[in-house]
């Protein structure tokens, strides 16, 4: 009898796997950073030689505020077609009014004379206050959430801002609004897309959370119960480190929008925000060009690096103050768990002449975090309809600059946008480029033509005391936060004198 193959083999040329210690373990979220270039009006090749208005024509400004939440809830109704409404409020923000308004009938209209202390508020501090898990439990609650959401949004029409829905970083639909003035349109605007990117560094023991002693021949029982014991205590411990969720999104968003020093040029950006993409909305810049000046863009990319590094390392504190664990010593213990987060041991110095004691610490996580540069965009608006916005890539350029720039012009903000993208600062000041120039070449090696395009493969990396770091794009800061865990250490001290 012949012999047979075996229906399954190993490869004898083959190499069995390295089991690596410091196999690095990221998380990655990502947000985008709107930049405008200041570029003069009449660089503009605008439609009809159309000139700048002062304000967007919304009829609004000198609206009453209860009379404008009557117009609104028709509007959302389907029972009056106002062309100004039409204009200033999204066919998405109309839907979801209409979700939001199905059970507020026109008496309940009538006698909300002041929705309005909500309504009120400075809009710089309610620049997305609503999201779809908001808006009421309860019959009550539903109607009192749908009068502060027609409030909000007469409050925003009056100030001369548009409506749009978006979605924030934890993931939910929210309504948001943003300036609208047309002496500034239209524009030209860089989107660049950074990545948050954490990794796990250093691992050891920190605070000293617990000690007691036995005496010889002495027997206890401890309990262990951790900040995950209930479901409330974890979500306000969560961090977008190690336990991504809504709370903790949230939370960290919140932080981005505190550190933002200049709220009416942050609220510009929901502007330009993909919709159904739940990222972080880091922030809104400027940029001069004129000649001579190269780079100008990255004042703003430094007061991006320090807000988003303030926002990390308040939101690290903020959840490792709440990571608390408790260790319990009694003879008799009542155990109640949650999610099995309690644990029960029983302990006995078997020593009969010598005391035994114990030190518990809590154990502490570093996490490198990352910023960098992964995408960059451009972006035109002409004049603060979404409609109207186009989004391209840097290889598409010159298609783009052909169809909105008067043709003396072109080159001129071609090159001020590849100054922009060629003479970036990284984390250790030094300057990277970002893009590179692609010529394409026919059978006899001459170039019919180039373009410019973002570096292929481009990757940057961070070095530090051994562990290595490899990161798309460019790095432009690097910092280190430490995190209390739930887990703990013990030391046992066997005492010196004999009983």
């Amino acid at each position: 009898m012949e012999n047979q193959e075996p229906i399954i083999q190993l490869d004898p040329a083959g190499k069995a796997p390295i089991l690596s210690y410091s196999v690095p373990e990221n998380t990655a979220y990502s947000g985008r950073n709107y930049i405008e270039l200041d570029i003069p009006f009449e660089y503009f090749d605008r439609p009809n030689n159309s000139q700048p208005g002062t304000t967007l024509p919304n009829g609004f400004l000198d609206a009453d505020v209860v009379e404008l939440e009557k117009k609104i809830y028709e509007f959302a109704k389907g029972q009056s077609i106002d062309p100004d409404l039409k204009i200033a409020i999204s066919p998405e923000v109309k839907t979801f009014l209409q979700e939001k308004l199905r059970f507020l009938s026109p008496l309940r209209i009538e006698q909300i004379s002041s929705i309005s202390e909500e309504a009120t508020l400075p809009v710089d501090e309610v620049i997305s206050p609503f999201t779809t898990e908001q808006l009421g439990e309860t019959p009550q609650s539903q109607t009192q959430q749908n009068e502060k959401v027609i409030g909000h949004v007469a409050q925003a029409l009056i100030n001369g801002e548009r409506l749009i829905t978006t979605t924030n970083f934890a993931g939910q639909e929210t309504i948001a609004s943003y300036p609208v003035n047309r002496s500034e349109y239209p524009k030209l605007i860089l989107i660049e897309t950074y990545r948050l990117s954490s990794y796990r560094g250093n691992y050891g023991a920190g605070e000293v959370i617990k000690t007691f002693s036995l005496l010889p021949g002495e027997k206890t029982k401890i309990s262990v119960q951790t900040y995950k014991k209930s479901e409330q205590d974890s979500k306000t411990a969560s961090s977008i480190f190690d336990s991504f969720n809504k709370e903790s999104a949230t939370s960290f968003e919140d932080s981005v929008k505190a550190e933002q020093t200049n709220k009416s040029a942050y609220k510009k950006s929901f502007g330009y925000q993909v919709k159904a993409s739940a990222e972080v909305n880091f922030g809104f810049g400027k940029a001069a060009v004129s000649a001579g000046v190269k780079g100008s863009s990255n004042s703003s990319r430094d007061r991006l690096s320090k807000n988003v590094s303030n926002a990390v390392s308040k939101h690290a504190a903020k959840a490792s103050s709440k990571r608390n664990v408790q260790v319990n010593s009694s003879y008799e213990v009542n155990v109640k768990t949650g999610e099995e987060t309690e644990i029960i041991r029983e302990i006995e110095n078997v020593n009969v002449s010598r005391t035994l004691s114990f030190v518990f610490r809590q154990m502490n996580q570093e996490y490198i975090t990352v910023f960098h540069l992964t995408d960059v965009r451009l972006g035109y608006d002409l004049d603060g309809n979404p409609e109207n916005y186009q989004e391209l890539s840097v290889s598409e350029m010159d298609g783009l600059l052909s169809d909105v720039i008067v043709s003396d012009k072109r080159e001129t903000v071609k090159n001020a946008i590849l100054d922009e993208l060629r003479y970036i600062v990284n984390y250790k000041d030094e300057l990277q480029s970002f893009v590179e120039e692609k010529e394409i070449k026919d059978e006899s090696n001459q170039t019919l033509y180039s373009y410019w395009r973002l570096k292929k493969g481009d990757k940057s990396i961070y070095r530090d005391s051994g562990f290595e770091i490899e990161v798309p794009g460019i790095i432009l800061d690097v910092s280190k936060n430490t995190l209390r865990t739930d887990g703990i250490i013990v030391d046992a001290i066997l005492g010196q004198g004999n009983a």
